[in-house]
C-alpha cells in the first residue's frame, strides 16, 4: 500500500472508530523495522501505532485480529492498548522505550534483566 493510500485508509478507520481524536491535526509517519508495514500516528495529546495486515503478513500466519485479542486479555500495562481495528489496521497506544541491537538484547538476556522486565 503506498504512503498516501495508507494514510487515508488510517484517517478513515480513525474517524469512524476513534472520532475524538482530531485527525485533521495528526501527523503520519512510518516506522523503521522489518516489514515497513507500521505507522506512527501523532496528534493533540496522543500517539498511536498502527500496524498494517497485508496479504503478505496474512500469508506467513500473521493474524492482526488474534494479537489485538491477545493484547486485550493482558493485564494493564504488560503490553500496548489496542485502540481501534478493522481487515486492514490495528491500532495500538504508541509505547514508548529504547531500540536495542541485538547484541545490547542478548546481554540483557543473559543478565537477567530482560525477564525481570518482563516480570515487573
Amino acid at each position: 500500500m503506498a504512503p498516501l493510500n495508507a494514510e487515508a485508509a488510517l484517517r478513515r478507520l480513525m474517524e469512524t472508530r476513534l472520532p475524538a481524536v482530531n485527525t485533521a491535526g495528526c501527523h503520519f509517519s512510518p516506522v523503521q523495522g522489518l516489514t515497513g508495514e507500521s505507522w506512527r500516528i501523532d496528534g493533540a495529546g496522543i500517539t498511536l501505532l498502527a500496524r498494517q495486515h497485508s496479504a503478505e503478513k496474512r500469508a506467513l500466519g500473521v493474524s492482526r485480529r488474534r494479537e489485538a485479542q491477545v493484547l486485550r486479555r493482558c493485564a494493564p500495562g504488560l503490553g500496548p492498548r489496542v485502540f481501534a481495528q478493522n481487515n486492514q489496521w490495528l491500532i495500538l497506544e504508541w509505547l514508548e522505550g529504547d531500540v536495542v541491537t541485538i547484541a545490547e538484547f542478548d546481554a540483557l538476556n543473559q543478565r537477567g534483566e530482560l525477564a525481570a522486565m518482563v516480570a515487573t
